[in-house]
């Protein structure tokens, strides 16, 4: 048996049992004690303390309180003195919570709970900010000791500082808005956003772990990153982002979706496209930076303008060069995925930037260029394989960036930074077609673009069999060996 309401009884020593979710309402203006009074008994029960009339004086003191269970407020409640308010299990109820000039700080210490009927109990939810409750903060603000939930149906709005220790969770048609100039900080903690969290207040993400953002749901709140990694768990779209103090956003295998949000990142400070998930933003004529790289150490950012259909496009960035074949010589040792197959009219200008050690053996920065892998065009049939363009200087001297334009093809959306011209060698027998005749094991183009080379070496005796026409565009090369032969079944068109 439990003492309870002690500031409430006659006799304090009377012994009083409070179930999960059993309700004490206070309903009359007769004053009760508040300064430096415990409701309830700090145990493992979560009765609530309802507040539907209360004397028109403020409640609280310069002692702290503490009300071990739910503060349930349905008329406005303000809180005053400087000792700190605790309730233990959350805070619900229609009306305005205020803490007012010089009153301390509040606390939540009970983790959430969907509590079943046990007993003769009842079944409740705690660990919580539920209903359309609205809380006014002084700068002493909010803190959540083992995070906070806000459960289904409820439409909640924050003015001020508050402080999550643990996970945050927006349920399923549950609503959050952060006031103007409120911060909901986020120390250590995941984010589960499964209904809405609103601005115009800010959600901050801080502490030394890695957490998580899982956010199917509207979130609009403006995100801010304090020297923190943070993961995501779901594609996510927000309405700012601010990476702050060494930190990083990863996506994982998630897509995050920014459009013309404002999106604040430098090169310590960026989004890691670590798998397959990728940044989505709005380009239009102007330039705009995707500030990508692998891991948090090595930043490889990638600047787009579109003088076409102004789109959303996405871009990430992955080590090594992505082709049908390893390629370990004379690039950049990384492939920026960018756009889509399914995109028509754009017409980008790419400006990749890359860093010394992101450079592989025999790579040239007097002689590089953008390369995108490019799918044979129609009807000829090969392995897709990377093309090439006229050559130029890198531009910079500690990073380094080269620039493509005029690229209107997302067949593939590979694109990587070459010094070297991408040279078929055919040293079998037999089939153009067949990958086993060519070195690397890659099927040459039959319309061998500008940059290609292309040669023709059998093995003795043999030789190299093309069913159907083969065309040479200016700039490309295809050379037939000394003494070696080459079979075309149709014709050869060099333009």
């Amino acid at each position: 048996v439990a003492t309870g309401f002690e500031s409430f009884a006659a006799d304090q020593s009377v012994a009083i049992s409070w179930n999960d979710a059993a309700i004490f309402e206070w309903n009359c203006n007769t004053a009760f004690v508040t300064n430096g009074a415990n409701y309830f008994s700090d145990n493992s029960t979560y009765p609530t303390l309802r507040l539907t009339k209360i004397p028109a004086a403020s409640l609280g003191g310069n002692d702290n309180t503490a009300i071990y269970g739910l503060l349930e407020i349905n008329t406005p409640v303000t809180w005053t003195g400087s000792g700190t308010k605790t309730f233990a299990a959350g805070v619900k109820g229609n009306a305005v919570l205020t803490q007012a000039p010089g009153c301390g700080k509040f606390f939540t210490t009970a983790p959430f709970q969907d509590l079943p009927v046990i007993g003769n109990s009842n079944a409740t939810v705690v660990g919580i900010i539920g209903g359309t409750v609205s809380i006014h903060l002084n700068t002493e603000g909010f803190t959540f000791m083992s995070g906070i939930t806000v459960p289904d149906a409820s439409n909640v709005s924050i003015l001020g500082p508050c402080l999550s220790l643990r996970e945050t969770a927006v349920q399923q048609n549950a609503v959050m808005t952060l006031g103007a100039g409120a911060r909901f900080t986020i120390e250590n903690g995941d984010l589960e956003n499964q209904g809405s969290l609103l601005g115009p207040g800010s959600l901050e993400f801080t502490g030394s772990t890695t957490s998580l953002l899982t956010s199917p749901g509207l979130l609009t709140a403006p995100l801010i990153l304090t020297n923190k990694q943070l993961s995501l768990g779901t594609n996510a779209s927000t309405a700012a982002i601010s990476l702050t103090a060494n930190s990083n956003l990863t996506l994982e295998s998630f897509n995050l979706n920014m459009g013309t949000a404002s999106l604040l990142a430098d090169a310590a400070n960026f989004i890691v496209t670590n798998d397959t998930g990728r940044l989505s933003r709005f380009v239009s004529a102007s330039p705009v930076n995707f500030p990508i790289g692998v891991s948090s150490n090595t930043y490889t950012p990638v600047n787009i303008s579109n003088a076409g259909n102004p789109d959303n496009i996405k871009a990430g960035v992955t080590t090594g060069v992505q082709s049908a074949v390893p390629v370990t010589n004379g690039n950049v040792d990384r492939t920026w995925i960018i756009g889509d197959s399914t995109q028509t009219g754009e017409n980008l200008s790419l400006t990749l930037q890359w860093n010394a050690g992101d450079e592989q053996p025999g790579f040239d920065r007097t002689k590089c260029y953008i390369s995108h892998y490019t799918s044979c065009p129609a009807p000829a049939s090969c392995t897709p394989f990377f093309d090439a363009v006229t050559e130029a200087n890198c531009n910079g001297t500690t990073t380094f960036t080269i620039q493509r334009n005029s690229i209107t093809d997302f067949n593939t959306p590979k694109f990587i930074v070459s010094s070297s011209q991408f040279i078929f060698t055919f040293t079998g027998n037999g089939d153009w077609n067949n990958p086993a005749n060519w070195t690397p094991n890659v099927v040459a183009p039959a319309v061998i673009p500008p940059g290609i080379e292309v040669y023709i070496d059998p093995i003795a005796s043999g030789e190299c069999i093309y069913y159907g026409n083969i065309k040479i565009k200016q700039g490309g090369k295809l050379k037939v060996q000394p003494g070696k032969r080459l079979r075309v079944t149709g014709d050869i068109t060099v333009e």
